[in-house]
């Protein structure tokens, strides 16, 4: 019995488009799994923080998901376009921190003032120490 040529490279190229398929759909799912735990880490740090209610929860978490889809969007919209990217970055954050600061209490806006205060404290250290051992 002869084996077609053809027939062994067609289903050749359809084991790649399978094998390549199944590879970025694995992808896919990692990096949303990613997203989820990183929104869940900082919900998490925020309730702890801020001693949020059940309801203030479940918005900050719908803020931050949002957040996160944006910032998805803005990586394929604003690729190779680093200054357009960090503008909007910020603007996210922005927007997002008012949408925060609107459902707490006023003393949960003061405690989330601090936290933010010392985030960007923590995030100008991490960077000065990366600069320090990778001088370019």
């Amino acid at each position: 019995m002869k084996i077609n040529p053809v027939f062994i490279i067609s289903l050749t190229i359809i084991l790649a488009v399978i094998f390549a398929a199944s590879t970025v759909n694995a992808q896919t799912k990692k990096e949303r799994l990613e997203s989820k735990q990183r929104i869940d880490q900082m919900v998490n740090t925020l309730k702890k923080e801020l001693s949020l209610s059940k309801e203030q929860v479940a918005k900050v978490k719908e803020i931050v998901a949002e957040n996160f889809k944006n910032a998805e969007n803005d990586r394929e919209n604003f690729e190779g376009d680093r200054e357009a990217r960090m503008k909007s970055r910020m603007e996210r954050t922005q927007a997002m921190d008012k949408k925060i600061e609107s459902i707490l209490t006023k003393d949960q806006k003061t405690k989330y003032e601090q936290y933010k205060k010392d985030r960007m404290q923590r995030f100008q250290q991490g960077r000065s120490r990366s600069n320090d051992s990778n001088p370019r």
